[in-house]
């Protein structure tokens, strides 16, 4: 295990599982806002969004660290099944170009 994720695994277990959901979905809704004035403005990485974004993934490692083997599996699963499903619909679009 990683350094970053053995300080995400203490912060977890300082706070406890409900207080970081919680935690995770105020950071969720900072994002969002920073990922809307992104838009808005056209301007993609403002250093906000990027700070949000890695305020999300400390809370998503801290989460990760206390999954059962059942659902670390799982939860890897799902990233590679989603990963894959868009790369399907890429190269669907490509196929669509040449069509």
């Amino acid at each position: 295990m990683n350094e970053n994720y053995i300080k995400a695994s203490r912060i977890m277990e300082h706070y406890g599982a409900q207080h970081q959901l919680t935690k995770l979905c105020e950071e969720c809704g900072e994002l969002i806002q920073q990922a809307c004035k992104c838009v808005d403005s056209g301007q993609p990485f403002s250093e906000d969004f990027v700070e949000e974004l890695a305020d999300v993934r400390v809370l998503t490692m801290q989460f990760e660290g206390f999954f059962s083997a059942h659902q670390r599996q799982r939860y890897r699963d799902c990233i590679r099944e989603k990963l894959d499903r868009q790369i399907r619909r890429i190269e669907s679009e490509d196929d669509d170009d040449f069509a």
